[in-house]
């Protein structure tokens, strides 16, 4: 996938990570480098805005995804978008950039496999649910 033109910064709830102590100190970090912010569904704090970036809550015009941990970047990866994680603990961490000016999309198949087999349950596995999630 390629031609999108937003920069989407994902929301966090909290930060789980070592790196930042709070979503706000991960958003000053990374938000001069977005053009858009997805909050996160489960963060109910209406006045949660971060630097000034509008809202956004699809993939329509994404040329790339940054968050922190979040993951919403299995979403966008499967997405074909260019996704930036920038904590080690990310479920996509294998095949995403890790800073925020990084973009690119390598190859995704031997971490569907890992992620196929380390998410499903045996018999959704055997009945194919996992392919026709990611496929």
């Amino acid at each position: 996938r390629e031609g999108g033109r937003q920069t989407i910064l994902c929301g966090q709830c909290e930060t789980y990570s070592p790196h930042f102590a709070t979503p706000g100190d991960w958003y000053r970090a990374v938000a001069a480098d977005c053009s858009h912010f997805r909050p996160h569904p489960a963060d109910r704090r209406e006045h949660v805005a971060v630097a000034g970036l509008p809202r956004t809550t699809d993939w329509d015009d994404a040329g790339a995804v940054i968050t922190l941990n979040s993951s919403v970047a299995i979403d966008a990866v499967l997405a074909g978008i260019a996704t930036v994680t920038m904590d080690e603990a990310a479920m996509a961490w294998d095949v995403t950039g890790h800073s925020p000016t990084e973009r690119h999309l390598p190859d995704r198949t031997d971490w569907l496999h890992w992620l196929a087999w380390t998410q499903w349950h045996h018999d959704e596995i055997a009945a194919g649910t996992p392919w026709r999630r990611f496929l």
